[in-house]
């Protein structure tokens, strides 16, 4: 089964960065802007998600820049560390 914001749990942690329409005149797609949060860091791995405004079933997710940035961080409730490998 698959749910609508199924995209949104892709591994990284993204921080939104901006929403734009596409073409700015008579708009039909939706871009949202993600940047890869890292405390302190400044990142170049970037998420962009398309969506059509008349149907936002579809999307379309675009990642860009370098991904070996990323870093494994464990979820906000873990109540102990975890060793990634």
């Amino acid at each position: 089964m698959c749910f609508a914001e199924d995209w949104i749990a892709d591994g990284y942690r993204f921080r939104q960065n901006g929403t734009s329409q596409m073409p700015r005149k008579n708009p039909v797609m939706r871009k949202v802007h993600y940047q890869l949060f890292l405390k302190d860091i400044q990142t170049t791995f970037k998420k962009y998600v398309y969506s059509l405004i008349s149907d936002p079933e579809y999307i379309l997710i675009h990642y860009t820049g370098d991904d070996s940035e990323a870093v494994d961080i464990p979820h906000g409730t873990l109540q102990f560390t975890l060793q990634y490998h």
